[in-house]
C-alpha cells in the first residue's frame, strides 16, 4: 500500500504542472486510511468526467481509485514459507534409541511398570514309566494333555532424573513368587557398566527375552546348555561394556557372576544352589565381543565357567561360542534370524564309556529364523512364520549320542503387544545320549502347543 500510495503522490504532482493556466485547481481527493489486514480496501468507481472535458484536465486517480483493478475480497493471502523445523535428538529408552523416549520430569524419576503372561495348551506324545497291577515298571508311549500358564511376569523399570541411570526388578510369579532380574544400570557415552542379578553377556539366543523369540519355549537344548553344564543363565554378576557409536558399532563386554555347586544329587530331584562366603573362586568370567553393522550383529564370547562336576564340589571349565544375529525389513517384510555355535568342556558323560581322566567335549548349534507379514510398528497386526534346528553332540568320542529338536510355527496378532501361535515340536535323543543329563521329562517327545501371549 505504501509503494501504491506514492504513485498516486507522483502522478499528481506532474497533473497539476501540466493543468491549464485557467483551469481551476481540482479539488484534492480526501485522504483514505489504510485498511487493516484483515478488510480488504472498499472498491469504488470514479464518477465519470464531463464530455468537454479536455484531455489533460481529467482528474487524476487517487489512492483509492487505482487503474488496476484489486483482488477479490475472498482471496486467501499468500502461505508463509515453512520453516525447518530441527530434527529431535533421538533419546534412549531400554537401551534402545528412540524419539519417543519418555522423559523424566519428576525431581525422584519415573517408575515403569512391566509385564507379560503365557498361556498354553499342548498335546504331547512321549513315553514314560508305568506300574501294572502286579507292581511291574513297563515303559509306555502315553499321549498327555495339559492346559499351563508357564510365565506370569511383572517388574518395574526405574528412570533415575538422571538420563544416565535406570534399574529394573522383575519377579515370575508362577508357582512361588522367584526374583528374575534386579539390576542397576549406569550408560554413558562409550561405557556401559551393569550390577545386580540378570543374564550373562553370553549366547544371543539365551540373552534374548522370550517374548522377543518368536518360539513357545527355548527347548530342550537350553535346558542341557543353562541347567545342566551351566553355560550362560541369568546369574548375580557385574559387567562392564566399552561401545562404539555409528551404523558400525563394535563392543567389548567383560563381567565376572556368582557360579554355583551341586547340593542333591539325587536324579529325580537334583538341586543346584548359588556359591555364597567364597572369593574370586567362586565366580564365573565372561567376555563377549560384537560389532553391529547396521541391522547385523556378529559375536564372538568365552566363558571360563564353574562347573560342579561332583555333590558340593566345582571345577573350572573352558567354553567359548561364536553367532550372527539379523533383525531387518526386506520391503514390506521383516526377517529375524538368530545363528549360534557352542564348544566347551563338560564332566557329563555316559555311565558306560571307559573312564580316562579327562574332560569330555560337547558341541551345540541353534538356527532360529523367522519371516513376519506386516507388523512393522507396534500394535500393527502381524503374522510371523518362523522355525528352528538345534543339535548337541554331548561328547565328542561317542557316537550316536546326538540331541536334537525341530521346530515349526506360526504367530499371528498385534506386534510386540499380544500374540497367538502354533507350533509343532519334535525332539529326540540317540541311544548314547549321557544319562547324567537330567532334562526331566523324557526327551523323546513329539508336541503340538497353542499358546497366547501379552505384554504391557
Amino acid at each position: 500500500m505504501l509503494s501504491v500510495s506514492l504513485s498516486l503522490s507522483t502522478l499528481d504532482a506532474r497533473a497539476q504542472d501540466t493543468r491549464a493556466p485557467d483551469a481551476p485547481a481540482p479539488v484534492a481527493p480526501p485522504v483514505a486510511t489504510a485498511p487493516s489486514v484483515s478488510e480488504p480496501p472498499p472498491r469504488t468507481t470514479p464518477p465519470p468526467p464531463p464530455a468537454d472535458a479536455p484531455t489533460d484536465t481529467l482528474p487524476v486517480p487517487g489512492p483509492d481509485d487505482d487503474a488496476v483493478e484489486p483482488a477479490p475480497t475472498d482471496a486467501a493471502p499468500a502461505a508463509a514459507p515453512a520453516k525447518n523445523k530441527k530434527k529431535k535428538k533421538k533419546k534412549t529408552l531400554f537401551g534402545v534409541e528412540s524419539d519417543t523416549a519418555p522423559k523424566a520430569k519428576s525431581p525422584f524419576g519415573r517408575l515403569e511398570p512391566t509385564g507379560r503372561v503365557f498361556a498354553r495348551f499342548a498335546y504331547s506324545r512321549h513315553h514314560t514309566t508305568v506300574i501294572d497291577p502286579v507292581g511291574a515298571a513297563h515303559d509306555e508311549s502315553v499321549d498327555s494333555f495339559d492346559f499351563t500358564i508357564p510365565s506370569a511376569r511383572v517388574g518395574l523399570y526405574y528412570h533415575a532424573p538422571v538420563a544416565w541411570l535406570t534399574a529394573n526388578v522383575e519377579l515370575e510369579l508362577t508357582k512361588k513368587p522367584e526374583l528374575k532380574d534386579a539390576w542397576l544400570r549406569g550408560k554413558w557415552k562409550y561405557i556401559t557398566a551393569k550390577a545386580g542379578q540378570f543374564k550373562m553377556p553370553f549366547s544371543p539366543i539365551e540373552m534374548e527375552s522370550i517374548w522377543s523369540l518368536p518360539l513357545a519355549d527355548r527347548g530342550l537344548i537350553h535346558t542341557a546348555l543353562v541347567k545342566e553344564l551351566q553355560v550362560a543363565g541369568r546369574r548375580p554378576g557385574f559387567a562392564l561394556t566399552a561401545h562404539g557409536r555409528g551404523k558400525i558399532r563394535p563392543s567389548l563386554t567383560v563381567g565376572a557372576f556368582q557360579g554355583s555347586v551341586l547340593t542333591d544329587d539325587d536324579p529325580d530331584k537334583r538341586k543346584v544352589e548359588l556359591l555364597s562366603e567364597q572369593g574370586l573362586s567362586s565366580q564365573s568370567f565372561v567376555a563377549r565381543a560384537e560389532l553391529k553393522i547396521r541391522d547385523l550383529v556378529l559375536g564372538a564370547e568365552y566363558e571360563n565357567r564353574l562347573g560342579t562336576p561332583a555333590l558340593l564340589a566345582t571345577k573350572y571349565y573352558q567354553t567359548g561360542g561364536a553367532d550372527l544375529t539379523l533383525d531387518t525389513e526386506v520391503g514390506r517384510a521383516g526377517l529375524r534370524v538368530w545363528l549360534e555355535g557352542i564348544m566347551g568342556s563338560s564332566w557329563l558323560e555316559n555311565w558306560y564309556k571307559p573312564p580316562d581322566g579327562k574332560d569330555t567335549l560337547f558341541v551345540a548349534g541353534r538356527l532360529i529364523t523367522a519371516v513376519r507379514l506386516m507388523g512393522r510398528h507396534k500394535g500393527d497386526l502381524y503374522v510371523e512364520p518362523y522355525g528352528m534346528f538345534g543339535l548337541l553332540d554331548p561328547d565328542n568320542e561317542v557316537s550316536q549320542d546326538l540331541l536334537s529338536e525341530e521346530v515349526l510355527g506360526v504367530n499371528v496378532g498385534l506386534w510386540k503387544v499380544v500374540r497367538l501361535g502354533l507350533e509343532a515340536e519334535v525332539q529326540r535323543v540317540e541311544r548314547n545320549f549321557p544319562q547324567t543329563y537330567y532334562l526331566g521329562d523324557d526327551p523323546d517327545r513329539v508336541a503340538l502347543v497353542l499358546q497366547a501371549g501379552a505384554q504391557f
